[in-house]
């Protein structure tokens, strides 16, 4: 059974001793992202914040780049996650996996955009329920936050949402954590 309170309720207060890494201050910032609002969930005695949290990210991207360029791209993929799909900040599962020439494969002139051996593909594997509004805004989001850091061409950002339902997640100690949700 789950139990949703929202920021402004008495029942959000009264929990807050309980959990106090779900409360962000109003007017908050994390990653360069204000928190307004927070929304906090009780699942089986485990706190859970976003009503869509749980992204797994994989990169792909060609060998050759340096530390710094792989930390801005995997920055860049989780802030335009925040802003965009409102997941927590601490909700961050990245894998990121740098393939030689002939790891990626790619048509370089697909529907007409001109890609470059810079291509990086972010596939995002996230619960199911966001509408169409915040793919989109999430797509236009990473490819302007990856062109300012590390200087991205938006041609050369591919991206794919794989949803999956909540039972299929387990985060640790072989247990399910959402599938009594």
């Amino acid at each position: 059974m789950a139990a949703v309170f929202h920021r402004r309720t008495k029942a959000k207060d009264a929990l807050s001793s309980r959990s106090p890494r779900s409360q962000r201050p109003e007017g908050s910032e994390a990653f360069g992202v204000r928190f307004n609002t927070c929304a906090v969930q009780f699942v089986a005695g485990i706190e859970l914040r976003g009503e869509f949290s749980m992204p797994l990210v994989r990169i792909s991207l060609r060998q050759g780049t340096t530390p710094e360029y792989r930390k801005a791209i995997a920055d860049g993929v989780h802030r335009a996650m925040l802003e965009s799909l409102a997941v927590p900040v601490d909700d961050r599962f990245q894998v990121l996996t740098e393939h030689d020439a002939g790891g990626l494969i790619y048509d370089p002139q697909f529907l007409g955009i001109e890609r470059s051996d810079r291509v990086v593909f972010v596939q995002i594997a996230l619960s199911a329920g966001r509408k169409p509004q915040q793919k989109r805004q999430l797509y236009k989001r990473m490819a302007e936050i990856l062109a300012e850091n590390p200087g991205l061409r938006p041609q050369d950002l591919v991206i794919n949402l794989v949803e999956v339902a909540w039972e299929n997640w387990s985060f640790g100690n072989g247990e399910a954590q959402y599938m009594d949700r």
